[in-house]
């Protein structure tokens, strides 16, 4: 009875994409020297995948008990990916993915060193890594769209939390001090000249482009945005896909013509249409980022620091602080509130909190508020924050009154995952399947074997 339970919870946590990920990257550079566990279609489950998530499995305490049980879980993924291919209605943006293959490839290379990263993952080149890592985001993102399909509308009700509780209160988590959070952001403001260096800077790529150069090459050279590795390209663009300065600008190119240089949020821009189809564009750019001097950054950290001594002195509230002067889009409308993007949660557990943001706030009372401090937003912008914590939750075992919501999602949750239960046992006859021979024997849920 108590390992049918602990199986059953196998909902309450997921694997993070990143691990997964480079789990996948680390089995991949395998491949040549190890065997294959099972085949779902075009899928391949490799020996070394198997076992490092295994260890993941344990290591994470998902209830995972045997390398039997991590199979079966794996090739059920599988199948999702198989299946989800075959739906018309499913489909992956190769581009909006883009930032996240940047952002991972980027990480490893700057904890690793790039020579290091290659030899570590079994790739000859950069090019390599990154398709792989592609590759996986496609994955998750035919998962989540398939997994979204099939549970959709699933809910549950006070009752079924209720008796959800009372069924797993013994094995569900305690609670971990969080805590709520408001912030400030300041962003450092460019100088004109600063900006007008940028400017001429772009100019100058504008006519070496004009005068033979080519412009892909230029980006690749100049450009600090992530589409520089290549040339540039943002192929099949749509209205709606880039910010309103950049497709004020995109969509008033002929082919062939290059812009005056132009500011986004982002920084400074020259764009080069290359080919119109009706409303979709094809067209490089070369960015240049609006990274603050020495000098800006001092004028931001001293409107921060005046900001700061008007709330202490009580001439401005937070709120109003907020509004007159954070940088940030996601919170100044929100009273300065932080929020999981994701999820919408407000509530983050402390220890998870990124270093620099954990240090800051630590010792800080309940409605206190920290001194300014430099940290990066987006794609390392440098911005002062001013953090306010708005409200701490003690760590305690979880109860009905304090977190239902929290209840309410692992009871979802549940339902979902016997949801995905039953609709994998209806397709597996469906597809081929081969299992390994020292899998056989596994006790699995479903007729794998068939």
């Amino acid at each position: 009875m108590k390992q049918r339970k602990t199986k059953s919870l196998k909902f309450m946590r997921k694997i993070s994409l990143a691990i997964a990920i480079f789990i996948s990257l680390w089995s991949f550079s395998q491949e040549k020297i190890d065997g294959i566990a099972a085949v779902i279609n075009e899928e391949i489950i490799i020996q070394s995948e198997l076992k490092a998530q295994f260890e993941e499995f344990k290591r994470q305490n998902f209830g995972v008990e045997t390398e039997c049980a991590a199979l079966e879980g794996i090739m059920q993924e599988k199948l999702l990916i198989a299946e989800a291919k075959k739906d018309t209605l499913i489909t992956v943006n190769d581009r909006s993915l883009k930032p996240q293959v940047d952002e991972m490839a980027n990480g490893a290379i700057s904890r690793y060193g790039e020579e290091e990263t290659l030899k570590l993952y079994g790739f000859a080149t950069l090019q390599e890594l990154r398709q792989e890592i592609l590759k996986n985001l496609q994955e998750q993102s035919y998962s989540e769209q398939i997994r979204a399909k099939i549970t959709g509308g699933v809910d549950a009700s006070p009752v079924e939390v209720n008796n959800f509780f009372r069924e797993y209160e013994s094995q569900l988590p305690n609670v971990e001090e969080e805590i709520e959070l408001s912030q400030i952001v300041i962003k450092p403001k460019l100088t004109e000249e600063h900006k007008q260096e940028l400017k001429d800077k772009l100019l100058e790529i504008k006519k070496e482009v004009e005068d033979g150069a080519s412009f892909a090459t230029m980006a690749i050279v100049h450009s600090e945005g992530p589409s520089s590795v290549d040339g540039g390209m943002l192929a099949n663009t749509k209205r709606g896909q880039m910010v309103k300065d950049f497709e004020a600008v995109a969509y008033n190119l002929e082919e062939g013509e290059i812009s005056e240089p132009f500011e986004t949020e982002f920084g400074f821009h020259i764009a080069m249409l290359e080919k119109r189809r009706g409303e979709i564009l094809d067209l490089r750019h070369i960015l240049l980022l609006n990274k603050p001097n020495e000098e800006e950054m001092k004028k931001a950290k001293e409107l921060a620091d005046s900001i700061k001594a008007k709330i202490d002195q009580g001439v401005l509230t937070f709120e109003e602080a907020v509004k007159e002067f954070s940088g940030d889009k996601n919170t100044r409308l929100n009273k300065g509130v932080v929020a999981d993007p994701r999820t919408g949660n407000t509530r983050f557990v402390r220890t998870n909190l990124p270093t620099n943001l954990y240090l800051e706030v630590t010792g800080v009372d309940e409605n206190g508020i920290t001194s300014p401090f430099e940290d990066t937003i987006g794609r390392d912008e440098k911005v002062y924050k001013i953090i306010r914590v708005d409200k701490i939750i003690p760590a305690h075992k979880i109860n009905l009154k304090d977190d239902y919501e929290r209840i309410k999602k692992f009871a979802v949750n549940k339902k979902k995952q016997e949801k995905i239960d039953e609709w994998a046992k209806k397709h597996v006859s469906e597809n081929f399947i081969k299992i390994d021979d020292d899998y056989k024997t596994c006790d699995f849920k479903l007729d794998w074997l068939h």
